[in-house]
């Protein structure tokens, strides 16, 4: 069987998203393990309801 130079960089290409995602999940794994934004412990500031930003849009001012 022929290896060419078509079937390296597929080789390489289908690595390296096998390579991010599993760098993914243990970045998942690990976060909710080590307590990380991952947990919804409501502990972090993001998590808070004082911390979203709300914008109302109100319609223009009228020039006199």
């Amino acid at each position: 069987m022929h290896f060419g130079w078509q079937d390296l960089l597929v080789t390489l290409l289908v690595a390296a998203a096998a390579g991010y995602l599993a760098r993914r999940a243990w970045s998942l794994v690990s976060s909710r393990r080590a307590g990380g934004c991952g947990s919804a412990c409501g502990g972090c500031a993001s998590k808070s309801p004082e911390s979203s930003d709300i914008v109302q849009i109100e319609p223009p001012k009228q020039a006199k």
